[in-house]
């Protein structure tokens, strides 16, 4: 179908046309200048144009989260531009996509505070600062870094945070809202028409010898399916419509511990919603070899993070080198799941067979530099 359309919104979505506020339903196919905005808890999993296949054009697809505000361009039933003014929005186009602070090229998620901050994630576009024309250029190849924007200036490249991934794993799955709809129609239309097929096949039963209680189960089975099927999907929806995709919160730390003959500094901690009711801890290091020899270090058997219960939490690290050189400085981060609420943690070094190095964080409030 031709034209730029917005399907299967969740929740309180509406579209500002022309001086009126018309909610959408189910489809609304929209115009240049149409402004998108969502409510709370509500979603625009689909806006999206229809590029013919022979155009030789790529098609674009925006999927907008709660408490947003999109303004599209649109011609020739193309969105040829994208105005974010606030929101959390997966823009996958390679048309221009400007913000308050930031404007860019390329498929991204972006966030817009209300300020006009911008971070956006997940791309290998160039972005750039519109006050200063100064620019930022990912460069990690798999997409898992995020740049800030605000109206001061323009960031380097950092790990990109959870909500970004967890906001992915939505849109990936955006197909629950509308299954949850369609099965649920099934479901009720099945419950209607039952009773009406089993006097319709009673009227020819003797006829035809068939087996009525037969007749009974199949329908209440289909039925029961149905419904099922119907359930499962509007649980899966819900649970997505009620996702935490919360703001990282970033502690200073400035805290440092020498493991062998490498000095780590634990610069900052950034903890986010992670899923199944944990936190993530992203801890950014500074670590740099004193030693007068190659080093090597193996994160995720020699780091861990101890939980106030004594419950001990896996260590990953993030673009952090396991071979360290001689005189040389590495920054990287480490990552964890940790309980929800976790405030007082331990960062603990060693092998587990070895004597152990300890780092007490406190990420409550900002700790004091040693």
């Amino acid at each position: 179908m031709k034209g730029v359309v917005l399907e299967q919104p969740v929740g309180e979505v509406w579209v500002l046309r022309g001086g009126q506020r018309l909610r959408v339903a189910r489809r609304l196919t929209l115009k240049d200048r149409d402004a998108i905005e969502t409510g709370a808890n509500s979603y625009a999993p689909s806006v999206h144009d229809n590029p013919s296949p022979t155009s030789g054009q790529q098609g674009s697809d925006l999927c907008l989260f709660p408490n947003t505000r999109v303004v599209l361009s649109i011609q020739q039933g193309l969105i040829v531009g994208v105005e974010i003014g606030q929101g959390l929005v997966g823009a996958f186009t390679e048309k221009q996509v400007v913000t308050p602070t930031a404007e860019w090229s390329g498929s991204a998620w972006a966030e817009v505070a209300a300020d006009g901050s911008t971070v956006v994630a997940a791309s290998r576009a160039r972005v750039r600062h519109r006050a200063s024309g100064r620019t930022a250029e990912f460069t990690d190849p798999d997409g898992r870094q995020q740049i800030r924007v605000t109206a001061d200036g323009i960031q380097a490249p950092e790990a990109m945070d959870q909500r970004f991934a967890r906001a992915q794993e939505i849109w990936e799955n955006r197909g629950a809202f509308s299954a949850a709809s369609l099965y649920g129609e099934f479901a009720a239309s099945a419950a209607e028409s039952e009773e009406k097929l089993l006097a319709a096949f009673q009227s020819v039963a003797g006829r035809f010898g068939l087996d009525m209680e037969a007749i009974r189960q199949s329908l209440a089975q289909q039925r029961q399916f149905l419904q099922a099927q119907a359930d499962a999907c509007s649980q899966a929806a819900a649970e997505m419509q009620q996702a935490d995709l919360g703001r990282a919160t970033v502690i200073p730390v400035n805290r440092a511990l020498e493991y062998q003959g490498i000095s780590f500094r634990i610069v900052s901690a950034k903890r986010e919603p992670g899923r199944g009711g944990a936190d993530r801890v992203s801890l950014l290091v500074e670590a740099e070899n004193r030693s007068s020899g190659q080093a090597f270090v193996f994160y995720n058997e020699e780091v861990r993070l101890i939980g106030g219960e004594g419950q001990a939490f896996v260590v990953d690290d993030y673009t952090l080198e396991t071979a360290l050189e001689p005189g040389k400085t590495y920054t990287g981060v480490l990552l964890a799941e940790v309980g929800r609420g976790e405030e007082r943690l331990t960062l603990q070094w060693g092998k587990k067979s070895l004597p152990k190095i300890e780092l007490a964080l406190d990420l409550s409030a900002p700790e004091r530099g040693d």
